[in-house]
């Protein structure tokens, strides 16, 4: 059905007219990296998944703290692996919580140190 061989952004883009059929592209992501996203050279494929979660519409206040909520939560997972580019999505991980809140980028750093 789909050509593995072919970049990940041409996958994706495959893929997308799936999610007319109900198709739920985040959990295919989290599915993928949960085999995956653990080697070196995954860091791609993290940016992209957090690309698609940036990129879905969030109709409410509430939707749009789930994406937070999901954002947060996949840039975590990714910076405690030791990818390629795990200093560019630590910056990128910066940028997202400073654009949140700046009141709160310490403590949520803090918390998440902490949890290590």
């Amino acid at each position: 059905m789909f050509d593995l061989q072919a970049p990940i952004p041409v996958l994706i883009s495959t893929v997308l007219p799936l999610r007319a059929s109900g198709f739920d592209m985040k959990k295919a992501y989290e599915g993928a990296m949960d085999q995956i996203g653990s080697d070196k050279d995954s860091g791609d494929m993290w940016k992209d998944w957090i690309r698609v979660v940036e990129a879905e519409p969030a109709h409410n206040v509430h939707e749009e703290q789930q994406k937070m909520d999901i954002l947060r939560k996949i840039y975590r997972r990714a910076v405690q692996i030791p990818l390629h580019n795990v200093e560019q999505l630590w910056r990128e991980l910066d940028t997202f919580e400073n654009k949140l809140n700046k009141l709160t980028v310490k403590p949520q750093f803090m918390i998440f140190f902490s949890g290590l």
